[in-house]
């Protein structure tokens, strides 16, 4: 059987879910990415931010949640190079480094210079890049 387009890695995306049953969930880009990004599993992000959203009162996966979370344990960069918004590929390309990346309506890993995730948003614009140390 042919592997899916959407599973083809390149030289900068690696196809990559941490989801415990392999599922290609809409709405859950944020737990995935923060899981490849700090390396714990899918769950313990989930009840990590569902902890904290029942404590502001909003979704686990809602931007007054994660955001927050990110920003405690990761340091927030510039989107910015030359006037113009970083991609997330070129994020990849700039360093090995580990780096969460949000972009528009998604949020993603970037780690080992690629991209990692379900899909490949290696061309959307950056709007929040937190490097995870």
């Amino acid at each position: 059987m042919a592997t899916p387009a959407y599973r083809k890695n390149t030289s900068t995306f690696e196809f990559t879910n941490p989801h415990p049953k392999g599922i290609r969930t809409v709405g859950d880009c944020v737990f995935r990415a923060i899981s490849i990004a700090t390396g714990k599993s899918w769950l313990e992000v989930y009840d990590e931010l569902t902890a904290l959203g029942r404590e502001a009162l909003a979704p686990p996966n809602d931007k007054r949640v994660f955001v927050p979370y990110l920003d405690k344990i990761g340091t927030r960069l510039p989107v910015m190079t030359n006037g113009k918004r970083l991609t997330a590929r070129q994020v990849a390309l700039l360093s090995r480094d580990t780096y969460v990346v949000q972009v528009a309506n998604h949020v993603v890993a970037v780690s080992g210079g690629k991209v990692k995730d379900t899909w490949d948003s290696g061309e959307k614009s950056a709007y929040v890049i937190w490097k995870i140390a």
